[in-house]
């Protein structure tokens, strides 16, 4: 009998389940992280990101989508309590190329992402933690809004993430307002996002709502720049 084959695309199906995220909150309730709640989030959002990444190398092929996604989700745990933001963080027996251990590079068009993820700087990592620490903390009215933000942090430091598949604006957007796209999407708003089947004012409204979801990331955003930016400052100064 030939046993089922998944692909990547399952695993991230998984990753989006409920079930995953149990078990992202019961691996980071533990005594390593102190602010759990906040850091299941932004595991499950890295873990997604992981599993991109390693498709983008070819096509990945598993067994059992929930045992690899859970392998997926405990090992990028594990990062993240070592302190590391996890961009290799899959099963070991698979072949991530010339993606592992790489420090993420600059983008161009965040001056944020610039100034934090710096290649020749050994610290480059510790810094874009340190910034994914304050977005965590920057107060918002809703939780989708923070892991919206956590997306942001990490569109931003990895550029070359494909991201097959996520809805993204018509050519011409500005880059920032390109990247609100998939951060909404990987937040879960999803129902915010016209479909081929939506009639005109079904689609007005998606943008409508979507717009002023944006509005709401970039915003907060923004002001977790702003206290990063003078944080490190008084630390240097």
């Amino acid at each position: 009998m030939i046993s089922d084959v998944y692909t990547g695309d399952d695993v991230l199906h998984w990753l989006g389940t409920p079930e995953a995220t149990r078990y992202a909150r019961t691996l980071v309730a533990r005594p390593r992280f102190p602010a759990a709640d906040a850091v299941a989030d932004d595991v499950l959002q890295t873990a997604r990101l992981n599993v991109w990444t390693r498709m983008r190398n070819g096509p990945l092929v598993v067994d059992n989508p929930a045992a690899y996604g859970t392998t997926v989700l405990r090992q990028t745990a594990n990062r993240i309590a070592q302190g590391r933001l996890a961009t290799d963080d899959l099963p070991p027996d698979d072949d991530l190329g010339d993606d592992r251990n790489q420090v993420p590079g600059a983008s161009s068009g965040d001056p944020t992402a610039t100034e934090v993820v710096d290649g020749d700087r050994p610290s480059a990592l510790d810094e874009l933690d340190s910034l994914r620490v304050v977005v965590e903390c920057t107060p918002v009215r809703h939780p989708w809004v923070t892991s919206a933000m956590l997306s942001l942090v990490i569109l931003w430091a990895y550029p070359d993430v494909r991201l097959d598949g996520v809805p993204a604006p018509r050519a011409g957007a500005r880059p920032d307002q390109a990247l609100l796209w998939p951060a909404l999407w990987f937040a879960g708003q999803r129902l915010h996002f016209p479909e081929d089947r939506d009639d005109t004012q079904t689609r007005n409204r998606k943008n409508q709502a979507r717009s002023r979801m944006q509005r709401q990331v970039s915003s907060s955003y923004e002001a977790a720049v702003m206290r990063f930016r003078n944080e490190r400052g008084s630390d240097r100064g």
